[in-house]
């Protein structure tokens, strides 16, 4: 299931297409937002959801599921702010998680995730922060660090490096400082059809897995550089180039593990 946040990546991006005559003025592309995003597990009916999205013009404001809503916060075109909390039978908010941005000269610099809320520790029992290095080279490089609520000191746990090409993720390396655990590499390969997310405001801001096109295989790189796992996606269309819905295959690439299918 650690392939479904790939159905979510995100990217801001208004494209202007021009004709081929000098004489036609340049069009803006359609922008759609998706209205909800229902994926179903064949084999895991329990893991079943469906993600409903509310926005102000190009902004989310909140995505409800079954079992907990996420909220946003912006300044300006910045998201600074994305709590996630459960919502119980009875209909009452509690708090799962706080991520909170920072930036400098508009690129992400620090993302730190608060979690493990309670009542004995109304502030959260874990601190995951993440700061950003942008390098000459066009890949941006992150460092895990674990944060002791008690005693606010640091432990580092390792970076991720993301690499990048026309806007896509197309690789992302974890380098873990333990040794006793196998650093990960994931390849992507992707379509040339619109994302169904890419069009919000400041999620491409927020880095991490976003994309302007659409994931059709992801493949785990072992330690030797040899191909462990391959996963494949099929996508169908609509006549404006967003998915409206897409399968996502188990490593036997014949099989599928879940569905997704959104409505705008």
């Amino acid at each position: 299931m650690k392939k479904i946040i790939y159905a979510f990546v995100f990217l801001n991006l208004l494209s202007v297409s021009c004709s081929d005559s000098e004489n036609d003025s340049p069009t803006k592309e359609i922008q759609f937002f998706p209205k909800t995003i229902k994926t179903t597990f064949p084999d895991f009916p329990q893991d079943n959801t469906t993600l409903n999205f509310t926005y102000d013009g190009n902004k989310v404001v909140n995505v409800v599921d079954e079992t907990t809503t996420t909220k946003f916060t912006y300044n300006g075109n910045l998201i600074t702010k994305e709590e996630i909390y459960n919502i119980s039978t009875q209909g009452t908010e509690t708090i799962k998680k706080r991520i909170a941005y920072e930036y400098e000269n508009e690129k992400l610099k620090t993302k730190i995730t608060t979690s493990n809320f309670d009542n004995s520790h109304p502030n959260g029992d874990y601190i995951r922060k993440e700061v950003y290095t942008y390098k000459s080279d066009g890949i941006i490089s992150y460092s895990q660090i674990d944060v002791s609520v008690q005693t606010n000191i640091e432990t580092k746990r390792g970076d991720v490096n993301l690499t990048y090409k026309s806007g896509n993720l197309i690789k992302m390396e974890e380098i873990n400082i333990d040794p006793t655990i196998d650093n990960t590499v994931f390849v992507f390969e992707y379509d040339n059809m619109n994302n169904p997310l890419k069009h919000i405001l400041g999620f491409n801001l927020i880095l991490r897995e976003y994309s302007i096109n659409n994931v059709t295989k992801e493949t785990l790189i072992g330690r030797f550089g040899s191909s462990l796992h391959i996963y494949n996606s099929t996508y169908i269309y609509n006549s404006n180039g967003y998915p409206t819905k897409f399968t996502s295959f188990t490593s036997d690439g014949i099989t599928p593990e879940y569905t997704t299918e959104y409505t705008y």
